[in-house]
């Protein structure tokens, strides 16, 4: 985030200690993964595949994208078994019942071997890119740093769909109105108030209120400007 207020040595400390440990990748609570290559009945990749992960239950329902490699992946994902369905134009449906979720070195992957659909089929192929991205947006929008610190900007999804504007704007909606973010700046406008930076601010009330809103404004507009806008 950039000081757009020129604030002080010990202020722009501590904003740098909250950006490093928001740039610490997560550990994901959900470790579970199910990845796979598609591919047709000659054993080359078929890219453009529309991947669906639905739980046994049928109580949730993911998309996402095969590559250019054929492979896909899904993260996040809780343990339990999964109906995997794969559809591509010119080829039949492709269907894997009971594919459990597992860590990523010792889950095998799903391999997929697409058979030529016959001539009376039609499939619509058409890649739902907003809803790929919408079913995206939920995961980042429970990602936080040690479990707290909010980290909403940053997708660990190997094949991200692009988001619209209206879903940058609501990732960057959410990140400034996070109670953690202001807990953390009331706490960095306390320390600046303590050590009287910027003492034309003053003390007492009114001069926590105006360190405290030139913080938060300054956090509004690295999230806002930097990571949407820009």
């Amino acid at each position: 985030m950039r000081d757009h207020l020129g604030m002080g040595t010990a202020a722009t400390a501590l904003l740098l200690l909250v950006s490093g440990l928001v740039s610490v990748r997560p550990a994901v609570a959900q470790s579970g993964a199910i990845q796979g290559v598609v591919k047709d009945g000659s054993g080359s990749v078929v890219a453009g595949a529309i991947v669906t992960l639905d739980t046994a239950a049928g109580a949730g329902q993911r998309t996402t994208v095969s590559d250019d490699a054929g492979a896909f992946h899904f993260s996040a994902v809780e343990a339990g078994n999964y109906k995997v369905t794969i559809t591509a134009g010119g080829f039949a449906v492709w269907t894997a019942a009971y594919v459990a979720a597992g860590s990523g070195e010792s889950q095998p992957p799903v391999n997929a071997v697409l058979q030529v659909a016959p001539e009376s089929s039609t499939v619509d192929v058409t890649p739902p890119t907003k809803e790929v991205a919408a079913e995206q947006l939920k995961t980042e929008e429970k990602q936080r740093v040690l479990g707290v610190f909010p980290h909403y900007l940053v997708t660990y999804d190997p094949h991200p769909a692009p988001l619209d504007a209206r879903q940058k704007f609501q990732l960057g909606w959410k990140t400034i109105v996070d109670p953690v973010t202001f807990v953390t700046t009331g706490i960095a406008a306390g320390i600046q108030q303590g050590r009287n930076n910027y003492p034309d601010f003053g003390q007492g009330v009114e001069g926590y209120a105006k360190r405290y809103g030139a913080l938060y404004a300054n956090h509004v507009s690295g999230a806002m400007i930097h990571h949407v806008v820009l």
